[in-house]
């Protein structure tokens, strides 16, 4: 490649907010221009805008988080006093309000960096390519725009129902009582935002990496499955709640 054309190159390559908005509908372009060149940018903007929406969205549907929480705690405390147990609901409301708040920017910051050290790996091993991982970065922090159209989708929906538990896949055929089982869990782990998600990672690591995208596609999602239902199998059951508490 001359110099005249890899000015013409560089001169063509969308800015940041064009490969934004394209990693949701023209992913080959946002990927392809990661492929060229990426910085410490083309992740901490995507990943903040993500934080920003999920911060947004925890707000919106707070009320009902923090009565979720309540009827929780409630179940599990359903065998003290009845001051105690006014006193750990008053705290379990306090307490998921302050920790969600930090919880959803420190969360999102170190799945980006996980997902990003996965897909470099899977990048370095696999595809055997020479990927950094700033681009694996940047390849998590473009899908991860999903959460945006997500969140769009699910909160009216969570507002409306006035609930939390607003599922966008196979869960939502599930009764209640089985949400928070093994496989309703693993159910809820398959929402259709997620797999676009993951697939979107996964194609962009292929892009990026200059390898197979079938390959990375697959990789990404095999990996993805097995947390999914390693997550599934580690978390405790939640206490049934009985109604009138």
């Amino acid at each position: 490649m001359t110099d005249t054309t890899q000015a013409e190159s560089a001169d063509e390559r969308p800015g940041l907010v064009r490969r934004m908005f394209a990693a949701l509908h023209s992913p080959e372009v946002a990927f392809e221009a990661l492929g060229q060149t990426s910085t410490c940018w083309d992740w901490i903007v995507p990943a903040a805008v993500v934080a920003a929406v999920g911060l947004a969205a925890f707000w919106l549907t707070l009320p009902f988080i923090e009565a979720e929480g309540r009827a929780q705690i409630a179940a599990r405390v359903a065998h003290l006093p009845l001051a105690q147990q006014e006193q750990a609901a008053a705290m379990a409301g306090k307490f998921s309000t302050v920790t969600g708040a930090l919880f959803v920017p420190a969360g999102q910051l170190v799945l980006l960096l996980l997902a990003g050290a996965a897909l470099w790996g899977i990048g370095r091993a696999l595809l055997q390519s020479s990927v950094t991982y700033t681009q694996t970065l940047a390849v998590w922090a473009y899908a991860a725009l999903v959460n945006v159209p997500a969140a769009i989708v699910r909160v009216p929906l969570m507002r409306v129902r006035e609930t939390t538990k607003v599922f966008l896949g196979p869960a939502v055929l599930l009764p209640d009582a089985m949400v928070d089982s093994f496989v309703g869990r693993v159910a809820t782990g398959a929402d259709l935002f997620l797999i676009w998600q993951v697939c979107l990672a996964g194609y962009g690591l292929g892009v990026v990496a200059r390898g197979s995208v079938t390959k990375s596609m697959v990789a990404v999602l095999v990996l993805w499955a097995l947390c999914v239902v390693a997550v599934a199998s580690l978390l405790p059951h939640a206490a049934p709640v009985r109604p009138g508490g």
